[in-house]
């Protein structure tokens, strides 16, 4: 809603004071904004390192548990891998 304001010396001095303000306000905001996105670009990058050192984890394991199952026998490789988890050195 407009608000009636009179075209006096002192209401444009208090006006253009507003509109400073307003306008450091909004660099200020926009500032914060950019390192707000190259923060979270950085958290990103890290996280899709992070995710790849484990699919990488993942595949390794699985190779193992395929050679497992060959060499023992599905049974004898799920066998060797419940004694992998609850073996204390091998965690």
């Amino acid at each position: 809603m407009a608000q009636q304001v009179f075209p006096t010396k002192s209401n444009l001095m208090a006006t253009k004071r507003s509109l400073a303000l307003a306008t450091q306000g909004y660099d200020l905001m926009d500032r914060k904004r950019n390192i707000l996105v190259r923060e979270m670009m950085q958290l990103i990058d890290r996280a899709a390192g992070i995710q790849d050192r484990i699919s990488a984890a993942y595949a390794e394991a699985y190779e193992a548990l395929k050679k497992a199952n060959i060499m023992l026998g599905s049974v004898g490789g799920y066998a060797a891998a419940s004694w992998a988890l609850s073996c204390p050195r091998c965690a």
